[in-house]
């Protein structure tokens, strides 16, 4: 759990840094894409780092993203995206905003995925202790309040 807690910390740290480098980049990104850990977000921002690579890009091209491997962003979205893109108060563009913003994805995905393997661990611990199992069946009592 304390590891668990950590990632998650961990999580938090990189999301604020994330939404530290958007609002020089592009700051109404988060105004369509609330949930700046979420596949969505992190497959438009690592194709499209800034308001102004989502300039140079097309409606065609963003909607076409497959952002977990099997679902398209979609023309809905990708359109306003780019229109916000076109109005963005955020000018700042260059090597080193586009490698914080991947950087940032990259890491919110690692831990995204560890924190989902952790869960599996703790519930798998939780099957196998009679009082975790005991503890769940009290509603409200959820996996990580029962493991901890």
């Amino acid at each position: 759990m304390r590891l668990r807690d950590r990632m998650v910390q961990d999580m938090g740290d990189r999301v604020r840094q994330l939404h530290r480098t958007l609002d020089l980049t592009f700051p109404e990104f988060p105004r369509l894409v609330r949930d700046l850990t979420s596949y969505k977000a992190a497959g438009l921002l690592l194709a499209f780092p800034t308001s102004a690579a989502f300039r140079d890009g097309s409606v065609e091209t963003v909607s076409d993203i497959k952002y977990d491997g099997r679902h398209r962003i979609g023309e809905e979205l990708a359109r306003g995206v780019c229109e916000l893109a076109a109005r963005s108060v955020g000018h700042h563009d260059g090597p080193s905003y586009r490698l914080q913003t991947r950087y940032a994805c990259e890491d919110i995905a690692t831990l995204r995925e560890r924190i989902k393997g952790l869960d599996g661990d703790i519930q798998r611990s939780l099957d196998q202790h009679r009082v975790g199992q005991l503890l769940t069946t009290i509603d409200g009592i959820g996996p990580n309040t029962a493991a901890a």
